[in-house]
């Protein structure tokens, strides 16, 4: 959709233009509903659609705007088996609790990246030069 020459979404839920918003408001980049190819509990190709992709962090973000633990840990086991990295907001925790979330999940999730890189740099000798850049 198109207003004003820019462009709009709307959202599935209130919890997820609230995200939204603040993503917005901390300057980070966001696509809706991305189709995603995962390999789901038998064996067989699905493409699912997290909320939200985060292009330059390369994460993806699934809104819980209720507390449904079932329904949810199934979706977490879903994309860990998957190796796709996914922040669950669960917004109805409170509104100071998930901001303060996303921004710590964030972080941790590029430092695992960095570690990672720095691991395979140093197996193939390249740990002063990985090092040198960051």
């Amino acid at each position: 959709m198109n207003v004003g020459g820019k462009r709009t979404y709307v959202f599935d839920s209130n919890s997820e233009r609230k995200v939204a918003t603040y993503l917005h408001e901390l300057n980070i980049f966001w696509r809706p509903q991305p189709h995603v190819l995962i390999i789901d509990s038998y064996g067989k190709e699905r493409i699912v659609h997290p909320d939200l992709f985060l292009p330059d962090f390369g994460i993806y973000v699934e809104v819980c705007g209720s507390e449904k633990k079932e329904y949810y840990e199934k979706k977490k086991k879903m994309y860990s088996k998957n190796h796709i990295p996914i922040i669950f907001v669960e917004t109805y925790k409170g509104e100071k609790k998930w901001k303060g979330y996303i921004v710590i999940k964030l972080r941790e999730i590029q430092i695992q990246r960095q570690e990672l890189l720095s691991r395979v740099a140093e197996l193939q000798g390249y740990k002063q030069e990985i090092l040198a850049a960051s």
